[in-house]
């Protein structure tokens, strides 16, 4: 019976006590797919199968977006929440949520994703790829559904990477290091975003995005950076330029984008994730981010996940 007892604690638990890393890894699965299936069930209209059957580019769609996002971001709660409950009570302090330095690396993470897109738009324009210009019925509509906007890009981001940059991250760096983590998290990533009518070049360039973001966890331990640049470059990409969004539009714009280049660079009807520009973009907000992130060391040495 004790040998029995033993080697069930060695199954289930490191030499350190710590459950292991795939039986909490599965844990968190099993509970975040089974939470998206109630809310789906409770909130069919927050399924991305029902917003697909409406047309692109209006405030509903916004809205339902917003509310599918949230699905996402309960679903991932209620599985950290299930996790720290049972395997692992640091699982929230794990998941790069810390307090110090959150409103600066929040809005950090914000200013570099403006600048990242804005970049982007100015690369496209200067190439002749396309062509900005104002919305022909005056800006009043576009400001007053700035606000949903603001609010629905800002769920995104924060569902986003709570699922993709934290706690499962935290797991798999820790059970295969930092190469394997980023890998195989940044493929999920670009994948992810393939059922938003994306494309094979859609899915590497957003994979692109999805290494930038984890580097940048791993460097400062803190979620709160990628929560910002991830809300911030979609509020700048869609709402702002009017550009594709990983295969989606928003309703109201404040300016509007027409491509007339190859669709190879301005990534299509993807948007420029799907571009090499787009990469060549996440590189240099990759090599400014370590300038940054050097000069921050110099004032305290960031965290780690």
């Amino acid at each position: 019976m004790d040998a029995a007892r033993a080697g069930t604690r060695r199954f289930w638990r490191r030499p350190d006590r710590e459950v292991r890393v795939p039986h909490r890894l599965l844990l968190f699965a099993a509970s975040f797919f089974a939470l998206m299936w109630l809310t789906g069930t409770v909130l069919p209209w927050g399924r991305a199968s029902f917003i697909r059957t409406l047309p692109e580019g209006t405030l509903r769609v916004d809205l339902l977006r917003g509310l599918a996002s949230a699905r996402w971001l309960l679903s991932t709660l209620g599985a950290t929440a299930a996790v720290a409950a049972l395997a692992d009570g640091r699982a929230f302090a794990r998941s790069g949520l810390r307090r110090h330095g959150a409103v600066q690396d929040l809005a950090w993470g914000a200013a570099f994703g403006a600048a990242a897109m804005s970049c982007l738009a100015l690369l496209l324009a200067a190439w002749r790829q396309g062509a900005f210009t104002l919305p022909g019925r005056g800006v009043a509509g576009h400001l007053a559904a700035l606000p949903v906007a603001v609010a629905v890009t800002l769920v995104i981001g924060v569902s986003e990477e709570f699922l993709f940059r934290g706690y499962p991250f935290h797991l798999l760096v820790e059970g295969l290091g930092r190469a394997g983590g980023v890998s195989i998290v940044a493929a999920l990533f670009g994948l992810a975003h393939l059922g938003a009518g994306g494309t094979l070049a859609g899915v590497a360039g957003t994979a692109a995005w999805g290494v930038f973001l984890c580097l940048v966890r791993l460097r400062l331990g803190s979620l709160w950076f990628p929560i910002g640049f991830h809300w911030a470059g979609n509020l700048f990409e869609g709402v702002v330029f009017g550009m594709p969004t990983s295969g989606q539009s928003w309703s109201h714009p404040l300016l509007a984008w027409h491509p007339a280049g190859d669709p190879l660079l301005t990534g299509g009807a993807f948007g420029p994730e799907a571009s090499p520009l787009g990469a060549a973009v996440a590189l240099g907000a990759w090599l400014a981010f370590g300038r940054w992130s050097v000069r921050r060391a110099a004032g305290g040495s960031p965290g780690r996940v």
